[in-house]
Formats: C-alpha cells, structure tokens, sequence
C-alpha cells in the first residue's frame, strides 16, 4: 500500500468495502490525508470515508438512539469548511453531504483530525481539550461515539 490515498478510487461506490476504505485511511499519516484533501477530489474522499463510518454503525450499540452528528471540516481549499451529517436512527447510519437535522453534536476541525475522531482512533473530548478540535452540544454522547461504531480492525 503506498502512502496516499487512490484517487481513481471511486469512493462513493455502493459495493466499495467500508473496511477496505476505512483500513486504507488508517493507514496514512496526517499530512497524507491533509495532502490528499487539497485536490479536487476532497469531496468524493471525505463522502467516501464518512459514508463508509456510517455503514458500519453498531446495530445492538444504536439500537434507541436518534440522533445527528455534524462534522464541519476546515481548510477547503478556496476557503470555508465542509459540512457533513450522519444520521444514527434505531441502529443504522446514514450519511447526508447536506444536513438537515438538528445536531446532537457537532464536531469541527482539521481533516485529520476529524477522521481519527471518526476512525475511532481519537477521543473527541480529548481532543477538544487539548483544543485541536471544537466539540458542541451533548458531551455525554460524545463519550459515546467510540463504541457507536463497529470499526474493523480495534
């Protein structure tokens, strides 16, 4: 596996493997995936990895919950952030590259950043304290997201 990401790839593939996508990002350094982000695929990659996070919600984990996560992700090359929702309800996960539910929490930050919150690779609180990350809205959830998610590989 080289050291950056495909970008032939197509990310938004319907039978594109969330595990293969999400070992394929864990994989990389931060400044491969800042590096990978600044082209113009930055909007198919981010589609592609945040919608293979929310394929692979924990069914029993979810089960009862209701709620949106948005992710506002920094330094969009031109200017401003992107903005991403995934949707937890009754125990499956959907992603919307327009949100349009009301947030139970929001997280924002750099890329990488984000992407190891989403991983499961990094805590968000944790990283919200050491304010590499800004986290608003129900904290209590936010301790929760690192279980939320059947990642492979953890």
């Amino acid at each position: 596996m080289d050291d950056d990401l495909n970008l032939d790839l197509d990310w938004g593939a319907p039978d594109l493997d969330p595990g293969a996508i999400l070992a394929r990002v864990r994989a990389l350094d931060n400044n491969s995936i800042e590096a990978a982000l600044a082209t113009p695929d930055r909007d198919r990659i981010l589609r592609g990895i945040f919608g293979a996070v929310a394929s692979i919600v924990d069914p029993v984990k979810a089960n009862g919950i209701d709620a949106a996560i948005h992710f506002k992700i920094w330094d969009r090359p031109g200017g401003g952030y992107d903005h991403l929702e995934i949707v937890v309800v009754d125990g499956s996960g959907t992603l919307s590259p327009i949100p349009s539910r009301q947030p139970k929490l929001t997280i924002k930050g750099r890329a990488s950043d984000l992407m190891r919150v989403a991983l499961g690779e990094a805590n968000p609180i944790r990283l919200g304290l050491a304010r590499r990350i800004g986290v608003a809205g129900d904290l209590g959830f936010a301790r929760k997201l690192d279980g939320l998610f059947d990642l492979p590989g953890r």
